[in-house]
């Protein structure tokens, strides 16, 4: 008995914690067709554009979040990338009040690829460096349209733009 190892009951108490994560993570994987089935019908059913009298809505007014082919700019993430650096111009009155951060800036591709609806998703807390982002966005040429079952939709995108100070 002296010479036995004592069982930790963290131990014991970790064992009974992984069965029934074990089990939910063997049902979750294990129904991937009902997964897709899900993914369609939230592409059916996602938010499309309000208009202000509540008349049925136009199937050319439906934007998607997600779809089979997302917008993309033309030259890829990293001409994104150098397109926003490029053209981005740090507000005077932000840099004397030593403001940086980081902004979320959601807009709509349209089915001509053109950039529309663009707005504030996550504010920085500045409204000088959320206007930048703004104009930096409204100015973009225009993308790629996303596709949904080969043809153009109008997509939801959103890009974080960094404002920081050197």
């Amino acid at each position: 008995m002296m010479n036995q190892k004592k069982s930790n009951r963290w131990m014991m108490l970790k064992a009974l914690f992984i069965i029934p994560v074990a089990t939910l993570a063997v049902s979750v994987f294990a129904n991937t067709s009902d997964m897709s089935n899900m993914a369609n019908a939230v592409n059916t059913t996602t938010n499309t554009l309000s208009t202000t009298n509540m008349q049925p809505q136009q199937p050319d007014t439906k934007v998607f979040v997600v779809v089979e082919e997302m917008p993309k700019f033309k030259g890829g993430e990293s001409a994104m990338m150098e397109f926003l650096m490029m053209n981005m111009k740090y507000p005077q009155t932000a840099v004397k009040a030593k403001q940086q951060g980081r902004v979320i800036v959601g807009f709509i591709v349209r089915k001509d690829g053109t950039v529309s609806d663009v707005h504030i998703t996550r504010s920085v807390g500045y409204d000088v460096l959320d206007k930048e982002a703004m104009r930096v966005v409204k100015s973009m040429p225009a993308w790629e349209p996303g596709k949904q079952n080969g043809k153009p939709v109008n997509v939801k995108y959103n890009v974080p733009i960094t404002f920081r100070l050197k």
